[in-house]
């Protein structure tokens, strides 16, 4: 599946097999998606990818989707140019 979305938050966990990203994205529709994995995401940065649907689920009233296996091909920074 392909998605553009903007990163809106990220977090960064320690573990014994090295540093986790959390990395929460949405669409120009709303759609809330989480990526969990060792790829880290710039807050404020577009990024268009292809993506593995892991699972849809609810957290705090809120309908997310966990992606998984990121491809990006393409990135843009807060003012929409190419990175």
């Amino acid at each position: 599946m392909y998605i553009f979305a903007k990163c809106v938050k990220a977090r960064t966990f320690q573990n014994s097999f090295g540093y986790t990203h959390m990395n929460f994205l949405e669409d120009r529709y709303g759609n809330q998606f989480v990526y969990k994995g060792s790829k880290a995401l710039s807050v404020g940065h577009y990024y268009g990818m292809t993506v593995t649907i892991k699972s849809h689920e609810e957290y705090l009233g809120v309908l997310q989707t966990w992606l998984g296996r990121p491809k990006i091909e393409k990135h843009l920074d807060q003012d929409g140019k190419v990175m």
